[in-house]
């Protein structure tokens, strides 16, 4: 997780308490559930064994440490992203995730995925005919157009950002930050082989370190095994554990750049999965052992996409203890995606409206830990925090800090309000024209189940 955190210590002075959730947004979160349940909510754009998303909430120590509560509930900072037909196109699609980090991550993730759609669909005759530069050029103004908006602070606040624009058999990889893509390809014994199709992005890469250090950043080394070399400010009051983000606006100064690398690759005929995560996967899960997990469900996406989050959640317990990233993931199984948008696209004339909602939204659920306990109110009526995490750890005072998104003293609102936001955050853009309008796009997090079915903790 790239993180936006106080120099080193600083976190630890004082406690924080928790904000109660706001009434407004339990009552959201209460609203969504019953659309959900009255089937009201948008369907996915792909049957759920051909796609599979989730995102699950992260948690993080009580600074209290209470007997009776060991950990909270954070706000979910990861968003993503389906986008089919994607510019008018039966055989193109657009997925992404975005990973917030900061005090204002959520928003920053919230405005940027739902900005860069808006620019791709606005700007169509400049994807098509240059996909490469038109996504160089989206991330870019996107990430302009957030500085610009003074309703959020992404001085302290940025957001790593990956996605891939599939037309046709052909792949466009556009990548800022250490979210990452990952395709397979089947092997003649039946197993995945995976290939990474995004870099992450470290302060210490080759060509990212030489040109933060020629902007008066500095680089510090990984403090140990398994961690990430830190870019930060001359007076290292600001840190970021990647050398790429949309947002980060104080750390650009020092050469954080919001210009992704965008790539190309055709596809070959034994490229069998795909799959989009947050670095909450990442982070203790290999591309390899990902695709391991999912080829344990050759049949249903979204089976092999809810047990990698589960698998991402244990490993994460056993790691860090009462600390947990958000984890977020979408796995596409493209043996099933190609023949469902081709017998879409011979369907479709050209100009025809279809009256769909292509969108990956659903309801609002989220995953438990699978060695913790439910939580103790589970219901949709009660505030995020009354969640309890299992066991105390040996380890709950002795996390890894530099994920903990802890510039300044932390305490803003949106750590109490997770679970809820899953409407667009106010832009400022102008609405599309009237017929425009689009229903495609809501994120599928924080803490999605795209089959409207309750995850419940095993």
């Amino acid at each position: 997780m790239g993180c936006s955190c106080t120099k080193p210590g600083a976190e630890d002075t004082g406690t924080k308490k928790k904000a109660p959730a706001p009434p407004a947004q339990n009552g959201h979160k209460m609203q969504l559930n019953n659309q959900a349940a009255a089937g009201e909510h948008s369907p996915p754009p792909f049957p759920t064994d051909t796609l599979g998303t989730f995102s699950n909430h992260g948690i993080e120590p009580n600074r209290c440490y209470s007997a009776a509560e060991e950990a909270v509930v954070k706000a979910n900072q990861d968003r993503g992203s389906v986008d089919y037909p994607f510019l008018d196109s039966y055989t193109s699609v657009l997925f992404c995730v975005m990973d917030g980090h900061g005090t204002q991550g959520d928003k920053v993730s919230e405005y940027c995925i739902h900005q860069l759609h808006d620019y791709l669909h606005d700007n169509k005759p400049d994807v098509l005919a240059d996909p490469l530069i038109a996504f160089t050029k989206a991330y870019e103004v996107v990430d302009k157009t957030l500085l610009d908006n003074v309703a959020i602070n992404s001085r302290n606040s940025g957001t790593s950002a990956v996605a891939v624009y599939m037309d046709g058999k052909t792949l466009y990889t556009a990548n800022a930050g250490d979210s990452r893509a990952v395709i397979a390809a089947r092997e003649p014994d039946g197993t995945l082989k995976a290939s990474d199709l995004s870099i992450d992005q470290n302060p210490d890469s080759a060509g990212e370190y030489e040109r933060i250090n020629a902007s008066g950043g500095i680089v510090t080394p990984p403090e140990e095994e398994g961690l990430s070399a830190r870019v930060w400010t001359k007076d290292r009051t600001l840190g970021l554990s990647m050398a790429r983000s949309l947002g980060d606006h104080e750390l650009a100064k020092y050469g954080v750049i919001p210009t992704p690398v965008v790539t190309k690759r055709q596809m070959k005929p034994n490229d069998s999965v795909m799959i989009l995560a947050t670095d909450g996967i990442w982070e203790f899960i290999t591309s390899q052992q990902a695709m391991d997990i999912v080829s344990k469900f050759p049949d249903d996406a979204t089976a092999a996409c809810r047990e990698l989050i589960l698998e991402a959640t244990k490993r994460w317990r056993e790691e860090e203890g009462p600390y947990r990233d958000d984890i977020t993931a979408i796995v596409i199984y493209l043996d099933k995606l190609f023949p469902f948008i081709e017998a879409e696209a011979s369907a479709s004339s050209p100009g025809q409206q279809r009256n769909r909602a292509a969108s990956c939204v659903a309801n609002i659920q989220t995953i438990e830990e699978p060695d913790g306990a439910p939580p103790a109110n589970s219901t949709a009526e009660q505030p995020a925090d009354d969640v309890a995490v299992g066991p105390r750890s040996a380890k709950d005072k002795n996390f890894r800090r530099r994920r903990l998104s802890v510039d300044g003293d932390g305490t803003d609102a949106a750590k109490a309000t997770a679970l809820v936001n899953v409407q667009p955050a106010a832009s400022g853009a102008a609405k599309p024209p009237a017929g425009r309008e689009r229903k495609r796009r809501p994120s599928i997090s924080p803490d999605m189940d795209p089959t409207g079915k309750k995850i419940e903790p095993c």
